[in-house]
């Protein structure tokens, strides 16, 4: 089974249009097996209908995903196992993390 992988970057219409430019070379930089026709700016992820959401913040896992992901941050490392477990989602530290929790075997 081929999966098709976008990332979905939130960004207000309301900031300026360098700071996209910023977060999406910040994408490149640090993500750069996803190819630049795969990202998407959006205001609200919850738009998209996905199998599987990795999100730094709890709130964008909120909703109906079969695989919730929520990626370790600065601003999230309070968050506890409980409340993860009470929407349904698990942690990962890293990318590799992430590919253990989808069952993808690293290169």
């Amino acid at each position: 089974m081929t999966a098709c992988v976008f990332v979905a970057a939130a960004k207000r219409v309301t900031e300026a249009s360098r700071e996209y430019m910023d977060k999406f070379n910040w994408i490149v930089e640090n993500l750069p097996f996803f190819p630049n026709d795969k990202i998407i700016f959006c205001n609200n992820k919850q738009l998209f209908r996905a199998d599987v959401i990795i999100d730094d913040r709890i709130d964008n896992l909120k909703g109906d995903y079969a695989t919730k992901i929520l990626l370790t941050a600065r601003h999230n490392k309070e968050i506890t196992k409980e409340e993860l477990d009470n929407i349904g989602a698990v942690r990962a530290n890293n990318w590799a993390e992430i590919l253990w929790f989808l069952g993808v075997e690293e290169n």
